[in-house]
């Protein structure tokens, strides 16, 4: 067990001051410019100041914004308003023309339409496309988001949001697909037989949508999307054929969980194994990765839970598994979401962004996983966030689905609301 002395050593070692949430914050939300035409970010990025704005949800609303943005401009059709851009060569995706800031040459100003950039090799004018935007414009980023949000409700840009639309169409595609695969076909009676065996209902997997990638929806699945519309170029840019490709045999043994937006758009799959293995068998990522590619900011901030685009104003339960979720769900818990592998040392800033959406969270954690480096990779990774948890202690060796079978769901809840702050829980 820890001590209060070994937690403040710990905090000592790791420089983190103010891991507490305390009302004296007054950093600010703050752009600021390294030269003349650009407005890039500091430094310091929106995760970063996110921590000391939760407190306003304009602010945080903003932020969003911002990052949608950065999302949907297409940088070429953007700056190409403002600048004569031609493509370096054939086929490619980098463009070149007269650069609108320092009217050098006609060809100094290089526009990346991979991450929508610009930069001019006489004046030294770097950024986003929205930095662009700001800065020939003369505005302000609070007065900029509007102007731009409401060009591409309007058509006047079409931006990247087609595309999204686009691969959203094609996943609702899969996911129907797979469904049908796993409620219908030969190929999914095991996996059915499986999951009855967790508990799991057909009201419970028709409401996540659960299905199949069967070895016949996967010779079937891109012929299937020819015939909707969807060309071979587009099916390569969403990933689809990259992932199918990841899939021999084992495809029959794995369920697929749809992941989806705050509109309900299915943007990729979790997996969980069915065999004798199956608890530690899931894939920790979503796939097919395009959404990742087309709107990384969009993709940081996916939850999957039993509610499409979760927004709660009570505490959320932190689940260690995707099918988690769906077994908690099933017992009426229908308030715990997975975010990413609750792993702070490589997805504290995920987990940090989703903090920023909660009031407060709920972590059920085993005692004997709460180590040092533990402790060192939670404040280094969440820092002021770490305020928003509360930790259940599990009994060893026990995940929170299993609690349920071996104590019942009344013992679990009671578990659930004896959480703790993480200075309580270590002093106790």
């Amino acid at each position: 067990m820890f001590t209060r002395r070994t937690l403040f050593k710990l905090l000592v070692a790791v420089g983190a001051r103010s891991v507490w949430p305390n009302q004296a914050w007054a950093q600010k939300l703050r752009l600021t410019t390294s030269n003349p035409h650009s407005s890039v970010l500091a430094r310091q990025t929106f995760s970063d100041i996110l921590p000391a704005i939760r407190d306003s949800p304009s602010i945080l609303s903003a932020v969003e914004q911002w990052e949608d943005l950065l999302d949907d401009l297409d940088g070429v059709e953007l700056i190409g308003r403002y600048s004569q851009l031609m493509p370096v060569g054939a086929g490619s995706r980098d463009y070149r023309g007269p650069c609108t800031f320092c009217c050098q040459g006609p060809d100094s100003l290089m526009v990346g339409s991979r991450d929508e950039s610009y930069f001019c090799t006489h004046c030294l004018a770097g950024g986003h496309a929205l930095d662009f935007y700001i800065s020939v414009e003369r505005l302000t980023p609070a007065e900029a988001i509007p102007r731009l949000t409401g060009l591409l409700a309007s058509g006047s840009l079409k931006g990247n949001r087609p595309w999204l639309e686009r691969m959203g169409l094609a996943l609702d595609e899969v996911c129907w697909l797979a469904c049908e695969a796993l409620q219908q076909g030969s190929a999914g009676r095991a996996a059915r037989e499986w999951i009855e065996g967790e508990g799991v209902t057909q009201e419970a997997s028709e409401q996540f949508s659960l299905g199949l990638l069967s070895k016949e929806i996967r010779h079937t699945l891109i012929p299937h999307l020819r015939t909707k519309g969807f060309d071979q170029a587009e099916l390569e840019d969403f990933g689809i054929p990259g992932w199918l490709a990841c899939h021999g045999d084992e495809s029959d043994i794995r369920v697929l969980i749809p992941t989806r937006d705050a509109d309900g758009r299915c943007r990729g799959f979790y997996e969980q194994a069915t065999h004798q293995n199956a608890e530690a068998m899931w894939t920790s990522y979503s796939l097919p990765y395009g959404f990742r590619l087309i709107s990384p900011h969009r993709a940081d901030r996916l939850v999957l839970s039993a509610e499409t685009g979760r927004a709660s104003s009570a505490a959320v339960i932190l689940a260690e598994r995707p099918w988690d979720v769906v077994l908690l769900a099933q017992d009426e818990i229908e308030k715990a979401v997975y975010v990413a592998p609750l792993d702070p040392a490589e997805y504290g800033r995920r987990l940090t962004l989703y903090l920023q959406r909660v009031p407060s969270a709920i972590w059920p954690i085993r005692q004997d996983d709460i180590t040092v480096e533990f402790l060192h990779d939670l404040i280094d990774g969440c820092g002021r966030s770490v305020g928003q948890l509360r930790f259940a202690v599990l009994p060893p060796g026990l995940r929170l689905p299993e609690v349920i079978g071996r104590e019942g769901l009344n013992s679990l809840r009671a578990r659930l609301a004896r959480a703790k702050p993480l200075r309580d829980l270590l002093g106790a």
